[in-house]
């Protein structure tokens, strides 16, 4: 092994000593086997024309990022911005700020303990024998939906995402081979809101999305429209986390579960990850991030 994810720690440190041992100690505890993906997923970005430095570049710009709008957050008890025209042309649709973006998040689904355990949520949740079309909205980095190639049985693959260079991030990753063959996917450039994918479909899929939607309560109805009777319906999001695109804060875990029950959706499992050393309690008190997930069905 190349020790990959070792080098971008130790460069990282070099610029944020803080950063830099949080990450070593994140690969410490990381068990083997996703340690060896994540080697995986770094050659890939070697492979498609990044180096050490600039992954580290993508991550240490996408803290930085987050610790601005946290700072934002405690000062004005909200997040920046709410409205999708107020980020889109700024994230969305600029291609240099997505490309860092993205492998940024990637990165930290393997060294951040809230993103490890809901991937692992993820992962564990998905049936492994349902037959039928699989949709995910907002692939993103591409990681969900490849274990979903991966790890389903689904006959049809569709991904549908507002950011060009997401579907790309998605698209390249998934056709390098790197993680295996995959063929009989589909992916779309639109807005959920705005187009009729087919229906009914026996998984539906969101992850970290419903943060950045303006009407939630619109998307999940429409989430409930597009599942067969008895569909694997998984959504994972968070409260008071404040990203420059993150345009919309629930009201707690019970605001986010009431959006829910008023969807016509019932809750078969759950994951709740408080902000490090803190309960959920503790952390909904003093605002600080809760990260969620939750396997749904139609009520």
């Amino acid at each position: 092994m190349d020790d990959l994810s070792g080098r971008l720690a130790a460069l990282i440190r070099e610029s944020d000593l803080i950063q830099g041992k949080f990450i070593a100690e994140s690969l410490a505890r990381l068990p083997q086997p996703e340690r060896e993906e994540f080697e995986r997923y770094l050659r890939f970005c070697l492979a498609n024309g990044e180096s050490i430095p600039s992954l580290a570049d993508a991550y240490l710009g996408m803290v930085d990022g987050i610790m601005g709008e946290q700072l934002y957050f405690a000062r004005n008890g909200r997040y920046r911005y709410s409205r999708l025209d107020e980020v889109e042309s700024h994230v969305y649709a600029d291609p240099e700020y997505m490309g860092r973006y993205v492998r940024g998040i990637a990165i930290s689904l393997y060294l951040w303990p809230q993103h490890q355990e809901i991937k692992r949520f993820f992962q564990d949740a998905l049936p492994a024998k349902m037959a039928g079309a699989y949709l995910e909205v907002g692939p993103g980095h591409g990681m969900f939906f490849l274990h979903a190639l991966r790890g389903g049985g689904f006959n049809r693959y569709l991904g549908i995402d507002i950011s060009p260079t997401s579907l790309a991030a998605t698209r390249t990753l998934l056709d390098s081979g790197v993680f295996g063959n995959f063929s009989g996917y589909e992916l779309i450039l639109a807005d959920f809101l705005s187009v009729e994918p087919p229906q009914p479909v026996a998984a539906c899929v969101a992850g970290e999305v419903l943060e950045h939607v303006e009407r939630p309560e619109l998307f999940l109805r429409k989430f409930r429209r597009c599942a067969a009777p008895g569909g694997f319906i998984f959504i994972s999001t968070c409260v008071n986390a404040p990203v420059i695109d993150h345009i919309h804060n629930f009201n707690g875990v019970e605001g986010l579960e009431a959006l829910f029950s008023s969807a016509g959706l019932d809750i078969d499992k759950r994951l709740l990850v408080p902000h490090a050393g803190r309960s959920v309690e503790q952390a909904a008190a003093m605002r600080l991030p809760i990260s969620m997930a939750y396997v749904l069905r139609k009520a």
